[in-house]
């Protein structure tokens, strides 16, 4: 860790420190997390920008992004920069998430990603990492997607414009579509909240335990939804797909139960290979599915995901006293 009074956040060492520069990133890292996107443009320049403290330098030639924050007086390593451009899709510490003895080349865990076009420099590791607090693509709990400027938790609310690179400044543009249940195609789990079940977990705001389907032990578990379909053009590249839910279990002793998501093609439902773990940590938990090819056969194409029928979820439940509860789940799209 570095030696710096704000290198554990903005502990009572970096108030002590530093206390006008600590009030303005509380109001920095607020306004960026909580401020609707199509307002910022009307805002002053200084929240388009990250919020560097005087006297720190940065390594030559690097370009934060919008959201970014950097302590005074702070001689910034360049092993930390590509933290401020990965996106977290875990309220988990981000500092835990790569493993000990992840390598360069590796794929990014659960949980990471990086804007399209950004490389990590060569021989890149995850070691002393910079606090969570000063990166914008982590915020500890979920931003609904159309709201704040780096709401870290949706791919598509996250736009870091121009991105400086290995090959110096790249841009993209992206496209996207989301889709959310609108039917019921086969359900077995119990709806809570008055509705059918894809009514429980259709809203675009996870509504914790207001509305959800509960899966119980020893019963059926698995709830597929109907869409609308895509409608990606036929010139579309870089096909990215992924499926959002959130989910809590509602007690455990010690085995915790597992969700995992599913995608329905050709009348076919295809289970994606990676359980995720319920915990008791927080109330409920958002999980992303990432979905790096086509579970029916080969890469994406634009017909391949028009022809995407229902997305769902699947529930492994090991404990008698264990109840899972779903409380929301839709699919996002994005492409160039």
């Amino acid at each position: 860790m570095l030696d710096h009074p704000c290198s554990n956040g903005l502990s009572p060492s970096c108030f002590a420190a530093f206390p006008d520069w600590v009030k303005q990133a509380l109001s920095y890292k607020l306004l960026q997390v909580l401020l609707p996107k199509k307002i910022m443009p009307a805002l002053k320049a200084g929240l388009e920008i990250p919020l560097i403290g005087s006297g720190s330098t940065l390594p030559g030639g690097v370009e934060l992004p919008q959201g970014s924050i950097i302590p005074p007086e702070l001689s910034v390593p360049e092993n930390w920069i590509p933290w401020f451009y990965f996106i977290f899709s875990t309220p988990e510490d981000p500092r835990t998430l790569f493993p000990i003895d992840w390598n360069p080349g590796d794929p990014l865990p659960f949980g990471v990603k990086l804007p399209e076009g950004y490389i990590l420099p060569a021989g890149w590791i995850p070691t002393d990492p910079p606090h969570p607090f000063y990166l914008p693509g982590y915020i500890p709990f979920p931003i609904f997607p159309d709201i704040g400027a780096v709401p870290p938790l949706f791919v598509k609310g996250w736009e870091p414009g121009p991105i400086r690179g290995p090959g110096g400044v790249i841009t993209t543009t992206l496209k996207e579509q989301t889709r959310r249940p609108i039917s019921d195609i086969s359900v077995q789990c119990t709806p809570y909240g008055g509705g059918s079940n894809y009514v429980e977990v259709y809203e675009e705001i996870a509504d914790g335990d207001l509305t959800y389907n509960t899966a119980f032990a020893g019963m059926g578990n698995t709830d597929i939804f109907g869409i609308t379909a895509f409608t990606l053009p036929a010139g579309a590249v870089n096909i990215k797909v992924y499926v959002y839910q959130s989910a809590k279990a509602t007690d455990f002793i010690a085995t915790c139960p597992q969700v995992v998501s599913s995608l329905r093609i050709g009348g076919v439902d295809y289970v994606h290979p990676f359980n995720a773990d319920l915990s008791l940590d927080y109330p409920t938990v958002p999980f992303e599915f990432f979905y790096s090819t086509n579970p029916s056969g080969g890469a994406w194409t634009p017909a391949g995901v028009n022809a995407i029928e229902g997305i769902g979820y699947f529930s492994y439940i090991h404990e008698p006293i264990t109840d899972v509860r779903h409380t929301q789940i839709y699919i996002f799209v994005e492409w160039d």
